[in-house]
């Protein structure tokens, strides 16, 4: 037996415990793992890496001083708007990565331990069946949707992405998808179908599953998924993206009766009718561009979804949002300065809702995305009928948030 064999098996160990079902893990241990198979397998059997992600944040929020008046005309009881501070614990991961078997088949599992409890974050195996031009990937991971939603929020140029893109996103699901990344990752493809309900909610509330597809095309080179312009490409790079979404279920309002109806059926000795409830057909599109040159990024994106209610008599809902964000490094990959504008229109059918977004933000890189000090200062305006005049006008509610965040990852 070899020295090197003893920190191979360790490995091993270290991986079954956390890959392995807890039953399996308690009826035979010792039948995954032993020192006989561990000396005779090859080096490139197992690989296994530790990762970690830590963002402590600080939140000052300053909202409007006349949203009681504006939300409630002349004569209301209730608390007086105030600033408030915050500091907590944004994101803290902690996550192993690596491959099993075969180099090709890799694996993640990332547990989110920020929050009053913890959670699985992301869980999944990928199986690169022709290099990076066709890959199989099964598991929880990231619905691809959207840029910005790709990109991790490790790899932001603000404190996190904008509250347009987090309206359209999909998030972690579970489900299966075919990828690649054929002609040196020029060209982009994913189609992948999903459970729907969202990050850690299988409840299975029907049978329509959610199919997401993308198909992104980067003529000049490869653009990687990541914000800033931390490696000052000497040529242009340009990303152009496309996205569709189809999923059903009760996820939206849309029968104007408040809270989420799911569909009833209702049978007397006469006959039985049938209540589709907030049951509809969710369409959701996308577009997105991005440009990295030297010390500039920039970025944009454009979604539109629209909500078809199963039930006769609705009508449907549009909604739509758009962003925009450029940052410069001022200093060669460390600091870098920009700003972000954003419209969303929550739905067609209401009135006076639109809210628009602009944040100014810095980032200070001490060793990349790994190590770095970010602030940011978003001015949120939100449209709300006026309370004071009936409303028949539109009042603005124009909220303020300034973020400083520190952010240490190893990976």
């Amino acid at each position: 037996m070899t020295h090197r064999a003893a920190p191979f098996r360790a490995g091993i160990l270290a991986a079954a415990l956390v890959l392995a079902p807890a039953g399996a893990r308690a009826e035979a241990p010792a039948a995954v793992v032993s020192t006989e198979v561990s000396a005779e397998m090859p080096a490139d059997t197992f690989k296994l890496k530790l990762t970690g992600r830590l963002q402590t944040l600080y939140q000052l929020s300053d909202p409007d001083a006349q949203t009681n008046e504006k939300l409630y005309g002349g004569t209301f009881d209730r608390p007086a708007e105030q600033s408030t501070s915050l500091l907590r614990i944004r994101r803290g991961r902690i996550g192993v990565e690596g491959f099993a078997y075969d180099p090709r088949l890799e694996y993640q599992v990332q547990m989110e331990l920020a929050g009053s409890s913890m959670s699985l974050k992301r869980a999944y195996f990928n199986y690169r069946l022709r290099d990076a031009d066709v890959q199989v990937r099964a598991g929880k991971f990231k619905v691809p949707f959207g840029r910005q939603q790709l990109t991790s929020s490790f790899a932001q140029q603000a404190i996190d992405r904008s509250l347009v893109s987090d309206e359209f996103a999909k998030g972690d699901d579970d489900g299966v998808m075919l990828w690649g990344l054929p002609a040196g990752g020029r060209l982009e493809y994913y189609l992948g179908v999903f459970n729907g309900e969202g990050n850690n909610r299988n409840s299975q509330q029907d049978a329509a599953d959610q199919w997401a597809a993308r198909l992104a095309w980067s003529p000049l080179g490869r653009m990687s998924y990541t914000g800033p312009a931390l490696d000052a490409p000497a040529r242009p790079l340009v990303s152009f993206g496309a996205n569709a979404n189809l999923n059903g279920g009760w996820l939206y309002d849309v029968n104007g009766t408040t809270g989420m109806q799911s569909p009833m059926e209702t049978c007397t000795a006469a006959g039985c009718t049938r209540d589709d409830g907030d049951d509809a057909r969710i369409l959701t599109l996308g577009a997105d561009a991005a440009l990295r040159y030297r010390a500039l990024s920039w970025s944009a994106e454009t979604f539109r979804r629209t909500v078809d209610p199963r039930k006769d008599g609705l009508d449907e809902q549009v909604w739509r949002g758009w962003y925009t964000q450029l940052g410069v490094m001022v200093l060669p990959a460390r600091l870098e300065a920009g700003v972000r504008y954003g419209r969303l229109d929550p739905s067609d059918a209401r009135e006076m809702d639109r809210i628009r977004e602009v944040t100014p933000f810095a980032s200070y890189y001490l060793r990349g995305n790994d190590l770095k000090v970010q602030a940011d200062y978003t001015f949120l305006s939100t449209e709300t009928p006026d309370a004071r005049t009936g409303g028949t006008d539109a009042a603005r509610l124009d909220d303020g948030r300034l973020r400083v965040q520190l952010q240490i990852a190893f990976q």
